[in-house]
């Protein structure tokens, strides 16, 4: 219910596939303007249901980067499906720009350095 009313979210998933034909979805990272949820959707199985209005939502600007494996891992595992979207490696990629990372992207744009070190 805390995102409820949000205009724009962003999404990253991580998913797991050592000794896994198909893997699965073990973290689950949004985030708004002002508040970060890092999910066990593990843990949480039951309850990812509940997200399902937001994604489906097309008044809510899902942000995700390289989303193409992220919607599929969606779907497949939890019956969500993602409206309106914006990818910003394909936006990238139609600026034509030579670094597409999100890392590079937000160094580009924000001026901040990232790291995925810890």
């Amino acid at each position: 219910e805390n995102l409820v009313g949000e205009r724009e979210i962003a999404v990253d998933l991580e998913a797991h596939d050592f000794r896994s034909f198909q893997g699965f979805v073990c973290l689950l990272q949004l985030s708004t303007r002002r508040r970060d949820y890092i999910i066990d959707p593990i843990a949480l199985k039951e309850k990812i249901h509940l997200l399902r209005p937001i994604f489906s939502d097309p008044l809510v600007l899902k942000i995700f980067h390289d989303a193409r494996m992220d919607v599929k891992w969606l779907q497949r595992d939890f019956g969500i499906y993602v409206v309106n979207l914006f990818d910003t490696f394909v936006g990238a990629k139609e600026l034509n720009l030579p670094n597409k990372g999100l890392s590079n992207l937000i160094f580009r744009y924000l001026n901040l350095h990232t790291t995925k070190k810890h």
